[in-house]
């Protein structure tokens, strides 16, 4: 993002930090397209009833290539974050007074919250996922309609659940770390842990892909 602006590098605090927040956002932003598409593709079994019928395959086609897309969403944030990250270290290095300056402390608490936030998404989407599957019979039951269930979503939502309560411990340890480096008036990005916890959300999005096609065998 930074590289496509031509805007001038700078080891700036504030800098890494906004890299980091738009990150986790696009990061929840692909898994939620992934999830969603997951949701709908759900649908479909009780909608079509497992017939091969004329609109069936264009529907699975459109919620599978929605996947598809949050998941090429996190692909493109990873490594958007990775050339940013290159394109900053080149920049000059600000003055020790500008790192602890109190809006350093405000960026940091803003970046735990991007974090925080992250978690929520993951942790709601993980009981939705769980209890989804519950209510797919219920509608089946009250549709009068058969209800394929090829593979379980409990499984997935625990999955999702557990990933979201790993964010938010990511999320304190990467807070009391940036709040150490600014007491000594100098910042850097933990880009290893950035790096890890994006392949998670990726491994994440494939697990979910795959219960999807699962689901036609």
């Amino acid at each position: 993002m930074i590289i496509s602006k031509n805007l001038p590098p700078a080891r700036d605090p504030r800098i890494y930090m906004a890299v980091e927040r738009t990150y986790l956002e696009y990061l929840r932003f692909g898994l939620s397209t992934v999830t969603f598409g997951f949701f709908f593709y759900k649908v479909g079994d009780i909608v079509f009833s497992g017939r091969r019928l004329l609109g069936s395959p264009v529907y699975f086609s459109i919620t599978l290539a929605a996947a598809l897309a949050g998941l090429g969403m996190i692909v493109f944030s990873i490594f958007s974050f990775i050339f940013d990250m290159k394109y900053i270290s080149k920049g000059i290095e600000v003055d020790k007074k500008e790192t602890t300056d109190p809006r350093i402390y405000m960026a940091a608490e803003r970046t735990f919250l991007a974090w925080v936030r992250t978690s929520i998404s993951l942790i709601i989407f993980g009981f939705v996922v769980e209890n989804f599957e519950m209510l797919l019979k219920q509608i089946g039951q009250a549709s009068r309609m058969e209800v394929f269930h090829s593979t379980s979503l409990v499984e997935v939502g625990l999955f999702i659940i557990l990933m979201g309560v790993g964010t938010v411990l990511i999320g304190i340890m990467n807070f009391r770390s940036a709040l150490r480096q600014i007491d000594v008036g100098f910042y850097r990005t933990n880009e290893r842990m950035y790096k890890i916890f994006g392949a998670l959300i990726f491994i994440t999005s494939l697990v979910i892909i795959g219960f999807m096609l699962r689901l036609v065998e």
